[in-house]
């Protein structure tokens, strides 16, 4: 992977619009908010604007996201509600291509945001750096902080908003010099994510165990007490990915190691889970 200076020729005088958040917990569908945000405007090789706030988020950080992002109560003191920023926030992402690391996490959270403040979400355009470096490239991991030291990218202080969207920045453009080489210099091309404006709707909030939700937020291994539908109580080793909610109830997605196979468990059958310790 080449690393010179510069940026893409496809992207002469085209506005890009990083974007990244920081929130309480995993899902607005469990009472999850947004408790920072930074957008960073970007044309021609130059940073041209930049935003960054603390948010307070009506609702305490969950412990697992706090072992991301560590965020504290005191730090949201006197903070604006995201209401209060939203407009800004979104006339920083219109009339450019919104970059994003796992645009459908950042933008679930947009999209719930701005119905609670009910501001319009503009029409644009998505990439998704994941997206792009799990459909194109090979990389040993394809999280944010893994691929800009790939890449070569030196990282700031990493799952805060600001550092994660100068990151960002510089892991698509490493990416997009890679792609244009290839003959793929194309923003339409690499657009892989569009916004769906399903509206949000407020389910009843499900607590979520702390120990899922620091297995899902720092790729850990889950022991899980289980009791299947029959009644059946077994012991499951599982790699989490992801919480899914129905309307009968909340499921975690994770791949079972003793069925070999994705298996979906429901939270209110889970009598006990835990950190796996190697």
């Amino acid at each position: 992977m080449k690393k010179e200076k510069g940026f893409p020729e496809f992207l002469k005088n085209k506005t890009l619009a990083v974007f990244d958040t920081e929130t309480t917990g995993l899902n607005p569908n469990f009472g999850d908010r947004v408790c920072e945000v930074a957008v960073l405007r970007w044309k021609n090789g130059e940073i041209v604007k930049t935003f960054q706030t603390l948010v307070e988020p009506l609702r305490p950080v969950s412990p697992g996201a706090f072992a991301v992002n560590e965020i504290t109560p005191a730090m949201l003191i006197g903070k604006p509600l995201f209401e209060e920023v939203a407009r800004e926030v979104i006339t920083l992402l219109r009339g450019a291509v919104v970059v994003c690391h796992n645009a459908p996490f950042d933008f679930k959270f947009l999209i719930a945001e701005c119905q609670i403040a009910r501001v319009k979400i503009p029409e644009v355009k998505v990439i998704d750096t994941l997206a792009l470096a799990r459909e194109h490239f090979q990389f040993y991991s394809n999280r944010l902080g893994e691929l800009a030291k790939s890449l070569g990218v030196k990282v700031a202080k990493e799952h805060r908003a600001l550092a994660d969207v100068k990151t960002t920045l510089e892991v698509f453009l490493g990416l997009a010099r890679d792609l244009e080489e290839r003959g793929m210099g194309d923003l339409d091309r690499l657009t892989n994510f569009s916004v769906e404006y399903t509206p949000y709707l407020k389910r009843r909030e499900t607590p979520v165990p702390p120990e899922i939700e620091e297995a899902l937020l720092n790729k850990k291994l889950l022991q899980l007490k289980y009791i299947s539908a029959d009644g059946e109580e077994t012991e499951r080793l599982v790699e989490p990915l992801e919480l899914i909610t129905a309307w009968d109830a909340v499921y975690l997605k994770a791949f079972c190691r003793l069925r070999k196979s994705e298996r979906h468990f429901r939270l209110d059958r889970i009598v006990k889970a835990g950190i796996f310790k190697v």
